[in-house]
């Protein structure tokens, strides 16, 4: 049943639509964002600057939201996952490493939060009906 259903055009291997056109789109935002108001490259200066400090890190949780996007169209489990963790990167960065607008990042990875959350049950209960349909040994 579940090869009839994936091998239907438009069902590719049973994403919701729904959720990554909501990612994708976050996703463009945050590549506007990083473009626009994340300043300039970090500096490769003598002198530390704590500013320099933040800037690589939102750069570097950046490349770990790319990550977690690539991932999720592969297994959802995963980029879910990645997802969290990029989220508990972003409460490090606001509360710990940011010089101003110390909440931001934290309320605006709130809502990719909650996607991650989404993908990570959505690949359970698929995982869990996979294992429903497979024929039992006794």
């Amino acid at each position: 049943m579940t090869d009839q259903i994936n091998n239907q055009p438009g069902k590719a291997r049973g994403h919701s639509k729904a959720l990554m056109i909501t990612t994708s789109f976050y996703g463009l935002l945050y590549l506007l964002f990083i473009i626009f108001e994340a300043g300039t490259p970090v500096s490769l200066k003598a002198v530390f600057v704590p500013s320099d400090l933040e800037e690589l890190v939102i750069k570097l949780l950046f490349l770990l939201f790319v990550a977690g996007y690539i991932a999720v169209w592969k297994n959802e489990g995963i980029g879910g996952a990645i997802f969290i963790l990029w989220y508990v990167g972003m409460w490090v960065l606001g509360l710990l490493i940011a010089v101003q607008d110390r909440g931001t990042s934290i309320v605006l990875g709130f809502p990719l939060f909650v996607l991650s959350i989404l993908f990570v049950v959505r690949w359970y209960k698929k995982r869990s009906a996979e294992g429903d349909e497979a024929p039992h040994c006794q």
